[in-house]
This record gives C-alpha cells, structure tokens and sequence, in this order.
C-alpha cells in the first residue's frame, strides 16, 4: 500500500485528466502526495523511465528527486542560481537534464547526484528541456529560440524564432520531429533533420462534431449540384435514346423502301447498273422493237 503524503505549494492548481480520443474528463485517484518546502512554488515534476523516481523543480531554484513509491528525498541537486523551469530524464533513468533561468540546461547523474555537464543554452533564461530517445536534447527558451542538442551539449541546429517567449518545446521520436509553442499560442512543427517548418498546430481545435457538421456542410453544395448533374445526364440519355431508336426505325424503313424500289425495277425487266452513295441510280432497260 502506497503511504499517504502531504502536498504543500505556494501556488495550486487544478488537475484534470481527459481521455485522449473523445477529450472527455475522465476521473483520476490520487495515490500520494509530497511535500516541498520552500516558497518558489513548483515549476516542473517528471517520472523517471521505470517510474521508480520522481524529479521536482520549482521557482527558488529547487531541483529534488524522490523515491516514487515512499514519498522518501533520494537526491538534492544543487547548482542552479535562479528557478528551476523544467526536467527530462534520458531514457536510461541514468542522467537527469534541467533547465533553468539561470539560462544553462545541467546534466546529472543519478548516483550521486553529481552534476556532469552544464551549459549556456538559451539568453534569458530555459523554459523547456526534452531528452529524445535516441540521447539527444531539445529545449527552448526566452531567447524565442528553440534548439536541438547532442548529448554533450554540442549545438546542433536552431530552428526559427518564435515572434514571442518559446515556452515549451517536445521530440516526436517517431517522425523525428520538433515541436514547440510560445507564449502567444502559436505551435510549429519542424523536421529535425534540416530544420524546416512543416507546419503549425491548432492549440484549440474544434470538437469531431463540430468538425463533423463543416465538413457535411461544406459537401452538401457539391452532393446537390451532383444530383442534379445526374438528373441532367439521365435526361440526355433518355433524349438520347429515343433519337437512336428512331434512326434505328428510319434504317429499317430506307432499307425496306430500297428493297421495294429495287423488286419493281427487276419486275419491269430493268436493272440497277449503278448506285452512288446518294442512294441516286441508274437504271438500264432492255430495248423493245
């Protein structure tokens, strides 16, 4: 059984969990609660890979890591000189990043808690730091950059500006893509690769409904003026027919006449010794004495 914990910040807010494919909220059972001393305020939390530890950041430049299943401290990471933005494990559980608004993002081992690295990353100060699963890091900051990492801090590529603060920044590990978002709302999507911009994300999309019913509206103009095409077509077609059947009516009778006119020359002892395609003949007549 999970023990109890007790939860005190300087600033709380509202949790909601929503189901993913219907955006419905959906109820949540709390297991157990830390508490953090100090009166920064919490500014970042994230699970470890195998959820075995628990990283904690907040305003006062606390950077904290605790046992997830006790509640119990494990490690204090000092270093930080401002507040503490955000946190991102690598996908071994081995190295912890953090970003600050000191302005440096600060690598850690989890053994110790030793600080192995740290950099300049972003003027101003880190809003957001993200391991990639393959090691690499990519974070953004209040410089409106948002930028990609190796794992030894070597800048490997800046993506364009944002027109305001780049507040939070992810990797899609699958397409290898950046994704980040700025204070105004606006969300762009960049191919890590060579950093160009494939497109920007509705932060509020409508509903599947709603998206339904445009959709069905915009489509109705185009199913009448459809109907209507295939009532026209159908027309034409019955149009259509009926001449062909009366061509095919006026060949049967040309043909029949043709015969007739042919049967009354052969039966006044004449022939047919020429015939141009204007159904004009010439007629030949044995000669009477």
């Amino acid at each position: 059984m999970i023990a109890p914990f007790l939860a005190s910040f300087a600033l709380i807010l509202p949790l909601s969990c929503f189901a993913q494919t219907t955006g419905d909220p959906v109820s949540a059972t709390v297991v157990g609660s830390i508490r953090l001393e100090g009166p920064g305020g919490l500014s970042g939390l994230e699970f470890s890979p195998d959820g075995v530890l628990l990283a904690t950041t907040d305003r006062s430049g606390g950077l904290l890591v605790w046992e997830a299943h006790t509640g119990r401290e494990y490690l204090t990471l000092s270093g930080h000189t401002a507040a503490v933005t955000s946190v991102s494990w690598r996908i071994d559980g081995n190295v912890l990043a953090s970003a600050s608004e000191d302005t440096t993002i600060r690598l850690w081992e989890m053994e110790n808690g030793g600080q192995i690295k740290s950099w300049g990353a972003h003027g101003g100060g880190v809003f957001s730091v993200e391991y990639t699963r393959d090691g690499r890091i990519v974070s953004s900051g209040r410089d409106r950059i948002t930028r990609l990492w190796d794992g030894n801090g070597t800048a490997l590529k800046d993506f364009e500006a944002f027109s305001d603060l780049a507040l939070q920044v992810t990797h899609c590990d699958e397409t290898n893509r950046v994704i980040a978002g700025d204070w105004t709302g606006e969300v762009r999507v960049w191919n890590a690769v060579d950093g160009t911009r494939i497109g920007q994300l509705t932060t509020n999309p409508p509903t599947l409904e709603s998206r339904l019913s445009a959709a069905q509206a915009l489509v109705a103009p185009t199913a009448e003026k459809l109907v209507a095409a295939n009532t026209e077509r159908d027309a034409a077609v019955a149009v259509q027919t009926l001449q062909t059947q009366k061509i095919d009516a006026a060949n049967v009778a040309w043909t029949g006449a043709q015969k007739k006119y042919t049967d009354l020359v052969a039966e006044a002892g004449g022939e047919i010794v020429h015939s141009n395609p204007w159904g004009l003949k010439s007629l030949a007549y044995p000669i009477q004495k």
